[in-house]
């Protein structure tokens, strides 16, 4: 991306959680509460339709992301999931459901097991047999 379209993404995304904040604040003095909004993610969509997922992925504030994510796994709607936070939390979620799935319907040791071949499983560097390792020649001997 270049300077200009960083700087505009940059600039709504700050507007929008200026907005979100001002509106607490009031709503906040108004009423003599400490409350903050759940449903200000939602003002985020607009990052999300105008620049695409990329962009609402590394400038969206964590906070509102996370939000969006609890929303959408609530009303089941993993394909915007996927979508709009990409493909490892997609995994990560569907790592924790499986392991909450074994933990109850099956025993511990098997949602154990599970969570011990997952951390083996993960990719790994693999060396074909046709790349040479660059190790030197002649590698003295170890005597222990």
């Amino acid at each position: 991306m270049n300077k200009i379209l960083k700087y505009e993404i940059k600039s709504d995304v700050r507007d929008i959680v200026a907005e979100i904040e001002y509106e607490e604040y009031m709503f906040n003095k108004i009423f003599k509460s400490h409350v903050t909004f759940k449903k200000s993610y939602e003002k985020f969509n607009l990052i999300y339709n105008v620049y695409g997922p990329q962009a609402y992925r590394k400038y969206v504030p964590s906070l509102y992301q996370r939000q969006d994510m609890v929303h959408l796994i609530n009303s089941r709607n993993y394909l915007v999931l996927y979508d709009r936070h990409g493909k490892k939390a997609y995994n990560n979620l569907l790592y924790t459901v499986n392991l909450n799935n074994y933990s109850n319907y099956y025993s511990k040791f098997r949602a154990f097991l599970y969570r011990f071949f997952n951390m083996f499983s993960r990719k790994k560097l693999k060396v074909c047999s046709d790349e040479t390792l660059m190790l030197p020649e002649s590698v003295p001997p170890i005597h222990v």
